[in-house]
């Protein structure tokens, strides 16, 4: 969600963090918004670490070779893939 209907994008609590989790990390917020979001990560360290999770996430993940995907468990490989896929 890059803006917030009905609210003040100044401000963002921990569940509108996790809603916006995607494009923060990907950068595809306006400037003021991201502004937001950095003021209360700096206040919240469980949304810090949780931003932080999800980078080393993404990063760890980028370095899985296709045969390495392949081997995991179905079941855990479609509950990631859909983490992935989730916007």
């Amino acid at each position: 969600m890059t803006d917030v209907p009905g609210g003040d994008p100044s401000v963002v609590d921990c569940i509108d963090l996790m809603d916006e989790i995607t494009s923060y990390l990907e950068h595809a917020q306006p400037q003021a918004r991201r502004d937001a979001i950095d003021a209360h990560l700096v206040d919240c360290p469980e949304c810090a670490a949780a931003i932080e999770q999800f980078r080393r996430t993404i990063l760890l993940a980028g370095e899985l070779r296709a045969d390495e995907v392949a081997a995991l468990d179905d079941d855990l490989r479609s509950r990631l893939l859909a983490v992935f896929r989730r916007r």
